[in-house]
């Protein structure tokens, strides 16, 4: 059935990998549309049932209303060629602890403690690659956290880099704040954002070198970072490398600075920016280690 996909995938790599999927609503049903591969296992994991709200932006229809989220995304899966896909209807914090065989883990969901708890449970010992994701307020965009390296960069040194407040009007932090309702917005975002956690998540399958990353999309002059110190000259460094290089070659401008309150902020117009994440020296859960 993968006859499109010989020879972009690896699929020895596919066959032997574990994916955890934590999350069936509308990001995560978008991402298991797009890794419907045989892999050894993929699991699916959520404790609600689908609704009609679910309905606009989620891959299942309105057929599904009433019954869980995770069984109809499993679905799917097996009638795209999934060899094996286990749904589970349940909290994460009570069934991830099976399957600590997982080769990777992705976070579709907002729930209250769930970041926190899952930072916690896989600094014992694991180190299982993480990637999370979450839609901004509106549909004005949405970002990806890459963190193929727990042990050494974390959910929690990511808050540190960028706070869940700052992109325009709010972030939703699928991160390490807490957060439990849905986000208004439409599909064509959520998938763009589902599109590109599938893409990070291949190349992880396919043990491509990866750095820690947060991965912002922001459609119509969005904040995706800013600085305190040094300000004046960012903003001439990139008002003169983004508006001029971008000029020159006849193209729209897509970033742009701009002082506010004592701050730079860094503005992105459908853009998707890459920003590294570091390890943070004060970090609670790299206590031990860093000392």
């Amino acid at each position: 059935m993968l006859y499109r996909a010989e020879g972009l995938l690896d699929l020895s790599r596919v066959v032997s990998m574990k994916i955890v999927l934590v999350g069936a609503g509308s990001l995560g049903s978008l991402i298991a549309e797009n890794l419907c591969y045989p892999w050894r296992e993929f699991v699916i994991i959520d404790p609600d049932r689908f609704g009609p709200e679910n309905v606009e932006r989620h891959l299942l229809g309105p057929g599904w209303c009433g019954k869980p989220k995770a069984a109809g995304v499993a679905k799917y899966m097996l009638q795209r060629g999934t060899t094996r896909v286990l749904d589970i209807f349940a909290k994460a914090e009570k069934a991830l602890d099976r399957h600590r065989d997982a080769n990777l883990i992705i976070i579709a969901t907002g729930g209250m403690d769930f970041p926190s708890w899952i930072n916690q449970w896989n600094s014992d010992g694991l180190n299982i690659p993480l990637i999370s994701g979450g839609i901004y307020p509106k549909g004005q965009g949405g970002e990806l956290l890459v963190l193929p390296n727990p042990q050494l960069v974390c959910l929690a040194c990511s808050e540190a880099q960028y706070p869940t407040d700052i992109s325009g009007g709010g972030r939703t932090n699928y991160g390490m704040e807490q957060h439990d309702q849905a986000i208004p917005g439409l599909r064509h975002v959520v998938s763009l954002i589902a599109s590109l956690a599938a893409n990070f998540a291949l190349q992880i399958v396919h043990n491509g070198e990866l750095e820690s990353q947060l991965i912002r999309w922001v459609d119509n002059w969005g904040t995706v970072t800013m600085f305190s110190k040094g300000g004046g000259s960012i903003k001439e460094t990139l008002e003169s490398w983004s508006f001029r290089s971008q000029s020159m070659f006849g193209s729209t401008p897509s970033v742009r600075a701009v002082r506010e309150d004592g701050y730079t902020k860094i503005l992105a117009k459908e853009t998707v920016f890459h920003l590294p994440v570091k390890r943070f020296a004060r970090c609670s859960f790299h206590e031990e280690a860093v000392s």
